[in-house]
């Protein structure tokens, strides 16, 4: 099937602060973004380089039903040109380009469904579940249906979750709780014991949420289980035990 029927493209408003011109992003779609599959965006290089080249995606509605949306960063193509602003580094920034991508989103009626819910504090609609249920099969256990020690873990959880939303906060992700703004970087380098650091390769806490901990604790260990999201000792049980107990003997 060719694509080109199911091509449409427009522009959408991305008003900047201290620019007195209309400014809009064009983009293109391929593809229904109301088919149930998430949308892929094309993010162009260069910077400066358009949508031209990423043409291509346009495949992956035909092969695999997936929409795709291209679009042309502002200063580029055929949205909005801003040649007044050649030279200055303050107006050219990332969050710039970040902020025109979630335009476009909010435009084109694709933002997350979990950062939405949270923003607009709509965590318990249909729409809000259906993707929390899809984040924990990626990102917090892998393994289906949930093993039933895990799912007793979280019955505990929110069976009575004082301590919860007292600490952590009523958020699902994010803390406002009293825990908001805590750190133990400060204090790692007083662990003297013989650390191991386990670490999902799929969990919600990156890498760059555990690097500290390996750099700052004086004798450490860090295993990441390629497998695993939230639970390793469950998703990959057996590597799990043969890691620690080997630690464990080793120290």
């Amino acid at each position: 099937m060719s694509t080109d029927t199911l091509i449409r493209s427009g522009e959408a408003p991305f008003p900047i602060a201290g620019i007195d011109k209309a400014c809009k992003t064009w983009y293109t779609v391929c593809g229904d973004l109301k088919n149930g599959k998430t949308p892929l965006i094309g993010l162009h290089g260069g910077p400066g380089a358009g949508h031209s080249d990423l043409l291509p995606l346009f495949d992956l509605y035909t092969s695999h039903g997936i929409p795709v949306v291209l679009y042309d960063q502002i200063g580029t193509g055929l949205s909005t040109h801003l040649r007044e602003k050649m030279g200055d580094g303050e107006f050219w920034v990332e969050q710039l380009f970040f902020d025109q991508l979630n335009s476009l989103m909010d435009h084109l009626d694709i933002q997350d469904a979990l950062t939405k819910g949270i923003a607009e504090g709509t965590t318990k609609s249909p729409e809000f579940e259906a993707a929390f249920s899809v984040f924990f099969e990626r990102f917090m256990c892998q393994i289906v249906p949930v093993p039933e020690d895990i799912a007793k873990s979280f019955e505990t959880l929110y069976g009575d979750p004082t301590v919860l939303h007292t600490m952590w906060g009523n958020l699902p992700f994010g803390c406002n709780g009293t825990l908001k703004g805590y750190s133990v970087i400060d204090d790692l380098h007083r662990i003297t014991a013989p650390t191991l650091i386990v670490h999902g390769r799929w969990e919600p806490a990156q890498e760059s949420a555990v690097e500290p901990f390996f750099k700052y604790i004086p004798r450490v260990r860090w295993h990441t289980f390629e497998k695993s999201s939230h639970f390793p000792h469950h998703e990959e049980r057996e590597k799990y035990m043969q890691v620690v107990g080997g630690f464990l003997l080793d120290n």
